[in-house]
């Protein structure tokens, strides 16, 4: 009896290690904006150097400073200040 509770256990060790090296890991980023550059699928950010920013593709955010240089913070936004986006728009219309 000893050994037929031996040869199960041994069993399932062999079975739950066989299973565990079929398991994978995935993961989502998010979706790219339409605006992003082809090929760039797997990325998280991307620097936008008409507006000295960067957009975050898994939170959906822009990045960018809000001055310069001394004194200046880094803020989070859904969507570029109008100046910034109007000079974009005029750059890459351009």
């Amino acid at each position: 009896m000893k050994t037929l509770k031996f040869v199960v256990v041994g069993m399932m060790l062999i079975l739950a290690g066989a299973l565990q090296g079929q398991s994978s890991v995935r993961v989502h980023i998010g979706t790219p904006p339409a605006w992003g550059p082809a090929g760039y699928n797997n990325v998280r950010y991307y620097y936008l150097p008409d507006v000295e920013a960067y957009y975050d593709v898994q939170t959906a955010m822009f990045i960018y400073m809000s001055g310069e240089y001394m004194g200046s913070q880094i803020l989070f936004a859904r969507s570029l200040p109008e100046l910034r986006f109007v000079s974009w728009l005029q750059s890459s219309n351009a």
